[in-house]
C-alpha cells in the first residue's frame, strides 16, 4: 500500500504559527504601538520593522501557494495546450517565489536576535535550487558564482528549451552542460526552508512560554512532532481537528506519493 506524505505542510502550518504567536505576543493595546511590545520578545523596535515583518508572514504564506500549484500542476500548468511560453512564465514563477520566500524567512530570522544570522543565511543563499534561480531567472547573462571567493569571472547561461518538457532542466555556459531535477532540488529547498521556519517557531514559543505557562504546554505537541519530522522519523498531516498524524516512513521507499490537499 502507497504511504502518503505531504512535506509541504509543515512550511503552510508553521507559517500560521508564527502568525498566531504574533497576534498572541501583541494584544492590540491602543496605548502602544505594536513595535513598543514586540521589541521584548522578537526584536521590533520601529514602524519600518513592523510593516517588513507583516509582509515577510504574507509572502511566506502567498508563496507556499505557488509551490503547491508548481508540484502540483508543474511547468504546464493546468491548460491542455503545450505551450512553451507557459513553461518560461511558470519556470520563472517557481523560481522567483522561491527567491521571495527565502528572503521572507531571512527577515524572519534576523528578528529572533540569532547569533549566527549570516551562517543561516549562507545555508539558504548556497542551496542548489536558489542558485538556480540566479541562473535562469535573474541574472541569466552575467552570473557570478559568490561560493567561489576566488574567481571573479561571470558566465552567461542558456536554458535548453527541450527540457522543459521533462523533469530535468538543462543548461549550459559556453561548452559546459548542467542539469537540476527540479522537483528534487525544491524539496531539499523545502526540508531546509523547513527547519529554519521551525527555528522561528520554536523562538516565539519561548516567548510564549515566558508570558503563559499554559499556553506553551499546548503548543508542546506540536514542536515535538516537529522535531521528529525534521529529525527524518515521521509524516505529518493535520486533521481538522487538529490531531497529528504520526507513522514511520523510509524516505528511500519508492511507493510514497505526494498528497496534496485535505485528507478526507
Amino acid at each position: 500500500m502507497c504511504k502518503t506524505i505531504n512535506t509541504w505542510s509543515i512550511i503552510t502550518i508553521c507559517g500560521a504559527k508564527i502568525r498566531s504567536y504574533i497576534n498572541t505576543l501583541y494584544p492590540g493595546s491602543n496605548e502602544k504601538m505594536p513595535w513598543d511590545i514586540l521589541d521584548k520578545y522578537f526584536s521590533i523596535k520601529t514602524d519600518s520593522d513592523w510593516n517588513m515583518l507583516c509582509s515577510a508572514m504574507d509572502l511566506l504564506e502567498d508563496t507556499e501557494c505557488a509551490k503547491e500549484n508548481y508540484l502540483k500542476f508543474g511547468l504546464s500548468g493546468p491548460t491542455k495546450y503545450n505551450e512553451v511560453g507557459e513553461k518560461y512564465l511558470r519556470l520563472y514563477g517557481i523560481l522567483n517565489a522561491i527567491y521571495l520566500q527565502k528572503d521572507a524567512i531571512i527577515s524572519l530570522l534576523k528578528y529572533c536576535d540569532l547569533p549566527n544570522i549570516k551562517k543561516e543565511k549562507e545555508f539558504i543563499e548556497n542551496i542548489k535550487i536558489v542558485k538556480f534561480r540566479h541562473i535562469a531567472g535573474s541574472h541569466t547573462l552575467n552570473y557570478k558564482d559568490y561560493s567561489n571567493k576566488n574567481s571573479s569571472n561571470k558566465n552567461s547561461y542558456l536554458i535548453t528549451r527541450m527540457s522543459l518538457d521533462y523533469g530535468t532542466i538543462s543548461f549550459r555556459s559556453g561548452d559546459k552542460f548542467e542539469e537540476i531535477n527540479l522537483k528534487e532540488a525544491l524539496f531539499e529547498y523545502n526540508k531546509l526552508i523547513g527547519e529554519k521556519i521551525f527555528i522561528i517557531v520554536k523562538f516565539l514559543v519561548k516567548s510564549l512560554q515566558d508570558i503563559d505557562i499554559e499556553v506553551y504546554e499546548k503548543e508542546k505537541v506540536f514542536l515535538d512532532h516537529c522535531s521528529n519530522y525534521f529529525n527524518g522519523k515521521v509524516y505529518t498531516i493535520i486533521e481538522e481537528n487538529g490531531i497529528w498524524n504520526v507513522g514511520d516512513i523510509n524516505f528511500n521507499e519508492v511507493d510514497i506519493e505526494i498528497y496534496e490537499g485535505e485528507k478526507s
